[in-house]
């Protein structure tokens, strides 16, 4: 690549110079650039051998690792993905009241994904309203806590992929594809890319989870699968605090109604 030819031209001109180099016999990665300018990692060795008349003959074999690259960056992220999923469990398992399990969910995933937004709403029985009951965001931006319209926010169409369990993806409000009122209204809520990932229980669109970021974001696979785990994890979480919350407190009714 253009970027790395002065230090090439450099380390060629030190080696025949002073005989050193630090990279002569060894293997190491760098970007390398195909014919046509794309640029890809590389594994790359150089090796010197000397001729009749003394002069240096240098021998380069370049492997295309992006594969492995690739592999080793999604073996990172499934273990980011697992030590998260770890640690909501365990944060779960000493948690008693709903509102603590949806605080601390939203702390720990907006640190893992690097969020200004992250947001939990139950929906109504026909999906048209709503309740966003918590919320973590930064503090320059409004609060969307509250009963809200989802055609607002989400098309006809994106609505009705969420009743069908699938995750609704921007990677980019401002890109041309996304219809303006809803870029408008994401933007305005300090989106710049988002995902929402439903929870469909007896085939109905009960919960969802949204994750907003300030700037632009590739949403990997994984990332999407996990934002699925995410809001099951929270929601089946959540419902079963309010369960033993609402038996905590009928006991106490009757245990206060009771004659003493």
């Amino acid at each position: 690549p253009p970027e790395a030819r002065e230090a090439h031209t450099k380390g060629l001109a030190r080696f025949l110079e002073s005989g050193n180099s630090n990279i002569l016999g060894k293997r190491i990665e760098v970007t390398a650039q195909r014919a046509d300018g794309s640029q890809f990692p590389s594994e790359l060795a150089i090796n010197v051998s000397y001729g009749r008349d003394d002069l240096p003959f240098f021998t380069a074999y370049l492997r295309d690792i992006t594969q492995r690259k690739a592999a080793e960056a999604a073996l990172r992220e499934r273990e980011r993905s697992t030590a998260l999923l770890a640690e909501l469990q365990m944060a779960f398992s000493q948690l008693n009241s709903a509102e603590s399990i949806a605080r601390v969910g939203c702390q720990l995933i907006t640190k893992h994904f690097s969020l200004n937004r992250c947001a939990l709403a139950e929906l109504s029985d026909d999906a048209r309203v709503a309740n966003v009951f918590y919320e973590l965001c930064g503090q320059d931006l409004h609060s969307v806590c509250g009963l809200k319209r989802t055609e607002d926010f989400a098309s006809r169409n994106a609505m009705q992929r969420l009743r069908q369990g699938q995750v609704l993806v921007i990677d980019n409000v401002h890109d041309a594809s996304i219809p303006s009122d809803i870029a408008t209204n994401v933007a305005a809520m300090g989106g710049v890319s988002n995902i929402c990932a439903p929870y469909i229980d007896d085939g109905r669109l009960k919960f969802t989870l949204s994750m907003s970021k300030s700037m632009p974001h590739h949403w990997l696979d994984s990332e999407i699968l996990l934002a699925q785990e995410l809001a099951s994890m929270l929601y089946l979480r959540i419902s079963r605090a309010r369960a033993e919350e609402q038996l905590a407190e009928s006991l106490q009714k009757v245990r206060d109604s009771s004659p003493r």
